[in-house]
């Protein structure tokens, strides 16, 4: 595919509308992590009082990517032109939020049922 001229406002608004959509899931899988978290941590120190090893096993931490948006949201309001030009992957990326993070979010995200 070619490269493709989009305009700084739109891709502005699409990368703000996709950093805010990811804030609002990264704060509902962290509060099913912490809920998680507190009940393995109860049931481990219930365990351990009875002199028995806790099952320590959990879905990995969830990771904020907040910042990657911050960084391309920033860098796109410094430039000076009023449109940009963008290969098939940076649109993937910036507009369609397809990020190489983001099937690791994704399978997070399932393992706390978010």
């Amino acid at each position: 595919m070619k490269d493709v001229t989009v305009n700084k406002n739109e891709l502005l608004a699409a990368l703000q509308n996709n950093r805010k959509q990811h804030a609002d899931e990264y704060e509902k899988v962290m509060e099913h992590f912490m809920e998680t978290l507190t009940v393995k941590f109860e049931e481990g120190y219930d365990l351990l009082s009875k002199g028995k090893i806790p099952d320590l096993d959990m879905p990995s931490i969830p990771e904020s990517h907040v910042d990657d948006y911050d960084r391309a949201i920033k860098m796109v309001e410094m430039e000076v032109a009023d449109t940009f030009v963008l290969e098939e992957h940076d649109f993937k990326q910036l507009v369609m939020d397809e990020w190489k993070w983001q099937r690791v979010f994704e399978m997070t995200k399932r393992a706390y049922g978010v």
